[in-house]
């Protein structure tokens, strides 16, 4: 018998696995590039805040 045999719902389930933390990686990439790029002052905000009310 072979020492590496790994039974295929163990092969499956590590795929699974990669592929979530594949995911995971994908989004939070994408999360922190928009965080970055949207980070505007407190005043920016709050002047615009003005401006949709009034």
């Amino acid at each position: 018998m072979n020492d590496k045999f790994i039974p295929i719902y163990l092969q499956d389930a590590k795929r699974h696995i990669q592929w979530l933390y594949e995911r995971i990686d994908a989004k939070d990439e994408k999360k922190s590039a928009v965080k970055s790029r949207n980070k505007t002052s407190f005043a920016v905000r709050f002047f615009n805040w003005l401006k949709r009310v009034f």
